[in-house]
């Protein structure tokens, strides 16, 4: 055994019993979630508990979007306003300034684009209670205006904020009216840029790992417990899929072309 192996073994070592005692940790936790989970499926208000979110949803529906739309829109526009002040104020020299802007734009591009999964969410709300409320079409069809309406925004404030970069970077490339944009966006990025993409992506693939292990826990229960189907749990599984096997696949590119 070489110096290598004999320091691996002993990281390994020193490491297992932590291990074995949060491994030890989750099967308890899981034992008595999933024993509290029996009894309360035999309980009147494992059936009773779904239809009270139902209806509850069914309230929230009309204002979700409006909502949402005040809380990220809003931001994301003052934003993008102080940063296109910030620039028309800029000489073209100064770095910490260039730093500020595109600082503010990455901001106000990210809370603009949470909006639209949100939007998504409370659309397929509504299909659902519009369907509870006995075929609501009028509910359908206003929350329907909002999306359009919602999406219309989203664009228009991203087109702009990707505008502004291009200007105060020249080297950029893609339109975002092309379907390739990112693509482009992307090839026309320098080395610290990409740098900085592998890591915003690796986080990324981390804590949607970490999220799919708590939603499958979740669904168990509730698969259990509200008999909610395997239809979740097989959803939450195949975006888990999705996630690590782009993710290892890519690295796997990469290797390769770096070779």
């Amino acid at each position: 055994m070489n110096e290598k192996q004999k320091e691996i073994h002993k990281q390994n070592k020193k490491a297992l019993p932590r291990f074995v005692a949060v491994l030890v940790l989750c099967m308890l936790v899981g034992g008595v979630v999933g024993f509290v989970s029996a009894v309360a499926s035999a309980s009147a208000w494992s059936e009773s508990l779904p239809a009270v979110a139902q209806n509850l949803m069914n309230q929230m529906v009309p204002f979700g979007i409006p909502v949402f739309g005040l809380l990220l829109l809003v931001p994301g526009g003052i934003l993008l306003y102080r940063a296109k002040r910030m620039y028309a104020g800029w000489d073209g020299e100064e770095e910490a300034a260039a730093d500020r802007i595109e600082y503010l734009l990455s901001w106000s591009v990210s809370l603009v684009g949470l909006l639209q999964p949100i939007s998504f969410f409370f659309f397929s709300a509504a299909m659902g209670a519009a369907y509870t409320m006995n075929y609501n079409v009028g509910l359908l069809l206003s929350v329907t205006v909002e999306l359009l309406v919602e999406t219309g925004l989203v664009f228009w404030l991203q087109k702009v904020a990707v505008e502004l970069i291009r200007i105060m970077n020249p080297e950029k490339q893609g339109s975002v009216y092309e379907l390739d944009f990112q693509k482009k966006w992307v090839n026309s990025c320098d080395e610290n840029e990409m740098r900085k993409i592998g890591m915003a992506a690796y986080q990324s693939f981390r804590a949607t790992n970490i999220v799919c292990m708590a939603l499958w826990l979740l669904l168990t229960i509730l698969q259990g417990t509200f008999h909610t189907g395997i239809l979740p749990v097989a959803v939450v599984i195949l975006i888990w899929l999705v996630n690590m096997g782009s993710y290892f696949l890519a690295c796997i590119r990469q290797e390769k072309r770096a070779r």
